[in-house]
């Protein structure tokens, strides 16, 4: 990177960039080289290291109820999940759920929202061991935040007996927080479910990960009410191709009957 410190005498101006970033790194030590001018060599007061400590989002596990397939040209159980919610939910991660033991099986996450036209999301393992050299479990799949209404996923048995697999998974879901500055005497209400309302920008957010203080003050929604005053926009008609597409076809082909009507009475009359 590049440090830099100009002084303008004449209009006692300084611009200054000392600060150099890099990726994170655990190393123990830090060497730092500046190549400088040997007649005007660049002279260092202090170097300061900084730091910067963030929490990641908070997750919770909320349960569903799957149906359970068997596949048997594959030897695979296909568990379907439906969040029930018409856009999706956001999720990042499927816990499964199972009583047998010593078992090690590949498991394909696929998604959709129409439970028709699946896309493949993510693969990865689910095992429970439980062996004289290794104990261990692990019976969940995560993969990037993504938002759909079904969720499938495939569990692989090979030529192994099928594990016992319960209905019951959960889905790995973050928590949102929203942060703005708040006037403790007022009531806010939120709204949400407009999916034309335009993105809006505020300076907060363009330093919102300096702010890391677990005392915030925290506020809680009650329940759900429509709002009696939105008025839904008019929506945008449709092209007229599209409203009278019947009719334009009708049209065309009474042109086309009417035009080869005219050419046979023309070519008649030509004969004459």
């Amino acid at each position: 990177g590049y440090i830099y410190n100009y002084f303008d005498e004449k209009v006692s101006l300084t611009v200054s960039n000392c600060t150099v970033k890099y990726t994170p790194s655990t190393a123990q030590y830090l060497k730092i080289e500046i190549e400088s001018d040997a007649e005007k060599p660049i002279i260092l007061k202090s170097v300061e290291l900084l730091t910067h400590k963030s929490t990641p989002p908070e997750k919770e596990d909320h349960a569903f109820d799957a149906t359970i397939q068997k596949d048997e040209k594959t030897n695979s159980t296909i568990l379907t999940l439906d969040t029930g919610s018409e856009k999706g939910v956001y999720s990042e991660g499927i816990i499964f759920n199972s009583t047998s033991a010593n078992f090690n099986r590949l498991v394909e996450v696929s998604m959709s929202n129409d439970n028709k036209s699946w896309m493949p999301i993510t693969y990865g393992y689910i095992f429970n061991l439980n062996l004289p050299r290794f104990k261990g479990i692990n019976m969940q799949i995560s993969y990037p935040e993504i938002r759909y209404r079904y969720i499938k996923a495939q569990i692989y048995h090979e030529n192994n007996e099928p594990i016992d697999i319960s209905p019951q998974i959960s889905l790995k879901i973050s928590t949102k927080t929203l942060v703005f500055n708040y006037d403790p005497t007022n009531m806010y209400t939120l709204y949400y479910g407009n999916d034309i309302a335009l993105a809006t920008s505020y300076d907060l957010s363009r330093f919102i990960q300096y702010i890391d203080d677990p005392n915030l003050p925290k506020g809680f929604l009650t329940d759900n009410k429509s709002n009696q005053m939105y008025v839904a926009p008019t929506p945008i008609p449709k092209p007229i191709t599209e409203q009278y597409s019947q009719l334009l076809n009708i049209i065309l082909i009474v042109l086309v009957v009417g035009f080869a009507v005219f050419i046979v009475w023309y070519m008649k009359k030509l004969q004459k």
